[in-house]
């Protein structure tokens, strides 16, 4: 075994306890957004796109075990979510906690929830027919009241 195969393995390893981390946070996700995952599957199809070339290119151990893991990453890709819990809003296994939110507004003309974090805005998509739910999520777990009144 050669010290650029034991860095490579290095690499899989960080790699997969970050996406083994984001999935279980995906796992937490109760109103998840429907917007962008119909193109969810091209990540996981390159991840496996490589190691299949992995598997020709390097006819070794070292080609098996880089399939093996790109295929892995692929499976914990495509289970990642985005959305809320109650614990914050979730982004591709990215926890922020609502306590590290600020300005947080549900948008109705951009179908979105906007919200500053460190200083930076963030939003997070969702369908027309799913911004009452988030509402009402949001007013519930994140104790701010967002119900829109009658006029």
């Amino acid at each position: 075994m050669q010290k650029e195969d034991i860095l490579f393995y290095l690499l899989d390893l960080y790699i997969l306890v970050s996406f083994l981390k984001m999935r279980k946070v995906s796992k937490q996700v109760e109103v998840e957004t429907k917007v962008g995952m119909r193109f969810k599957w091209i990540i996981p199809v390159v991840l496996l796109a490589v190691g299949v070339i992995g598997i020709f290119r390097y006819q070794s151990t070292f080609g098996i075990v880089q399939a093996l893991v790109l295929a892995v990453m692929a499976y914990l890709y495509y289970g990642m979510r985005s959305g809320l819990c109650k614990d914050g809003i979730v982004q591709m296994g990215r926890l922020i906690a609502y306590s590290k939110v600020e300005n947080l507004d549900v948008d109705e003309n951009d179908c979105c929830v906007k919200f500053s974090r460190k200083k930076a805005p963030v939003a997070v998509y969702y369908d027309y027919d799913q911004l009452n739910d988030v509402r009402m999520y949001l007013t519930k777990h994140a104790g701010v009241n967002l119900i829109k009144k009658k006029k």
